[in-house]
């Protein structure tokens, strides 16, 4: 169940679609469950503490930024925009300086597999924020989690057995999706930069 929700919301995702962001809520909440049952705290604290109030924020600001009507013809997706260093080199900083309290505060908690866990966490802020934006430069993170997330679930197969071999499936389906999704927003921006470099609006 966890498997099918996440990847109909990534496919939505990769496309610009805002409705993705709803099956994105369905989709965090269902997986910080089986993330509880494995001792994945801090998978958990990444699905409610960040992942599902970005995905309604990213709801609420991509609603908003729609392409406009003369750009239609390339699908009603959302308005991608540039982000600038300086903003990116701010979120990096704010990101690893919450990375080194997120850590501690996992390490109380007993957290499975702590260090990469930091990382998953540490590297979801990035991309959400990024998402959130309407960034081409979110993939960087998205795919780069993945990785992360493939660690953790390989070494979860690799001591429980075979049972969470879906979930890590799943996970390498994502990356591909994320990486047709990566391409396909690269495309999109250039498509929108004509666009609207050749529109009154």
């Amino acid at each position: 169940m966890v498997a099918v929700v996440s990847i109909a919301y990534y496919i939505l995702y990769a496309k610009g679609k805002v409705e993705s962001n709803i099956l994105g809520i369905i989709a965090m909440g269902l997986y910080a469950w089986v993330a509880w049952t494995y001792a994945y705290y801090g998978e958990v604290i990444q699905a409610f503490a960040i992942e599902i109030p970005m995905l309604v924020f990213a709801l609420v600001f991509w609603s908003r930024n729609k392409n406009n009507r003369k750009c239609e013809r390339f699908g009603r997706v959302i308005k991608l925009q540039k982000v600038k260093l300086p903003e990116v080199a701010i979120l990096l900083l704010v990101t690893t300086a919450l990375g080194v309290g997120i850590y501690f505060g996992l390490r109380t908690l007993g957290t499975a597999f702590l260090i990469v866990s930091t990382i998953s966490i540490c590297v979801s802020i990035v991309a959400n924020y990024l998402s959130v934006r309407r960034s081409v430069l979110n993939w960087y993170g998205w795919l780069a989690n993945d990785l992360v997330q493939m660690i953790l679930w390989s070494y979860m197969v690799y001591t429980q057995g075979l049972g969470t071999l879906p979930i890590l499936i799943s996970i390498v389906v994502m990356h591909i999706i994320n990486i047709y999704g990566f391409v396909n927003w690269l495309r999109l921006a250039k498509r929108q930069n004509v666009c609207y470099n050749n529109s009154d609006e």
